[in-house]
Order: C-alpha cells, then sequence, then structure tokens
C-alpha cells in the first residue's frame, strides 16, 4: 500500500512540474569568423556572446606564429625563404589550436578556404591522441582557390574546451575561415522540481509511519 502512495506521489509532482533530469544542455551557435587584417602574431582572440577563444599556432618543432588575413587564419612555417602562411604539412606539420578556456562547447562546423584538390585535414579534441576525425576537405580546386566545409554534429566525441586542426600529409594546406560551436552548460534544476521532489519525500515518509501504526 505505501509504495503504491509513493509512486503516485511521484507520478502527480512529474506531471505538475515537468520532470527536467539533470544534465547537459546546448545553448544556440556561436558562430566564429577567423578572417580580419592583422597578419602575423603570436595568437589571436575571438569573443562571441560571452565566449572567449583563444588561438595559436604550432608545428612539430614548437611554436609558431598564426597568420591573418581575408581568407582566415593559418600558420607562418617560419623558414627564411618560406612565403606560405597556410596551415600545411610541408616540412613539419603545422597545427591550430583553439583554445576555449574554461568552457566546453561542442564543435558543429568549420569552414575552409584555398582548398586544392586532395587536401586533408585532421581534428584532435582535448589532446586526445585519436583524431575526432580525419578526412578530406569536400570543395577544393586545382587552382587551391576552393572552399570547404564540414559537418561535426553527428561525430561522438566533438565536445571539449580545446581542438586542434592539423594536416595528414606535406601536400596538405588550407585557411580556417569559420568555426561554429555550441556552448555546453550544465543544466540546473527547476526551482518547482526541487519543491516537488521535496513534497514527494515527505509523502514517502507518512506513508511508513501509517504502515507502521497500522501493524502495531
Amino acid at each position: 500500500m505505501k509504495n503504491m502512495m509513493f509512486k503516485t506521489a511521484i507520478a502527480g509532482v512529474a506531471a505538475t512540474v515537468g520532470f527536467t533530469a539533470v544534465g547537459l544542455e546546448a545553448a544556440h551557435a556561436q558562430h566564429f569568423y577567423l578572417g580580419g587584417h592583422g597578419g602575423l602574431d603570436w595568437s589571436y582572440d575571438y569573443e562571441k556572446d560571452g565566449l572567449d577563444l583563444h588561438v595559436t599556432g604550432f608545428s612539430t618543432s614548437g611554436r609558431r606564429k598564426v597568420y591573418q588575413d581575408y581568407y582566415g587564419i593559418g600558420v607562418y612555417g617560419g623558414r627564411r625563404n618560406d612565403n606560405s602562411v597556410e596551415l600545411d604539412g610541408y616540412g613539419k606539420d603545422e597545427s591550430l589550436l583553439f583554445d576555449f578556456k574554461e568552457h566546453t562547447v561542442r564543435l558543429v562546423s568549420a569552414v575552409f578556404s584555398r582548398v586544392g584538390k586532395n587536401d586533408d585535414f585532421e581534428v584532435y579534441v582535448d589532446h586526445n591522441e585519436t583524431p575526432l576525425v580525419s578526412a578530406d576537405i569536400i570543395g577544393g580546386n586545382k587552382w587551391d582557390t576552393g572552399f570547404g566545409y564540414f559537418n561535426f554534429l553527428n561525430l561522438d566525441g566533438n565536445e571539449g574546451s580545446k581542438f586542434e586542426f592539423t594536416v595528414q600529409g606535406k601536400n596538405d594546406d588550407y585557411f580556417l575561415k569559420s568555426l561554429k560551436v555550441e556552448k555546453v552548460v550544465e543544466a540546473v534544476p527547476e526551482p518547482a522540481l526541487m519543491l516537488g521532489l521535496g513534497s514527494v519525500a515527505a509523502a514517502g515518509l507518512l506513508a511508513q509511519k501509517r504502515s507502521r501504526k497500522e501493524t502495531a
């Protein structure tokens, strides 16, 4: 009898306040346009609706400067006679690290520019040794002037605070034009829900006391 009363109380509260589980909820998508006229610098910072993004460049030999222009951002190779400012694999593989600091975000999509035929990319999340994705950039052409797009929403493991974009081989080169992410925030239980759960607990205790009196 007391179990039946307890279940009935739970059902009534759920119907009244709308039972919402405590978990992760995604806010609306934030679109970061990465292009500009900054030229070479050690890092670039972006801000969108309270979400901060810090971008730095690397190669397998260490830190590299980031290059920014109309096409987006790339990595300066650092060699005296090297005019390449795209993110590329010529010589030492280069990468861009997108750091959202203390915020956890879901990677939604990316737009690539100056894409040629067979240009490939890889993305690593939070320094994981296994890439989130390793794929060809669709949209390239033989003049190395194409624009590509990739959707990450259907990939498992696309949430984190740091995303590293790099290349697969020496023939790959591209700029990153923009990124779209969703800020992931922890859901807070509604006040009405907490009040309802308190009522359920009280009803359960009352049912136990009545049951003890009847059997005494």
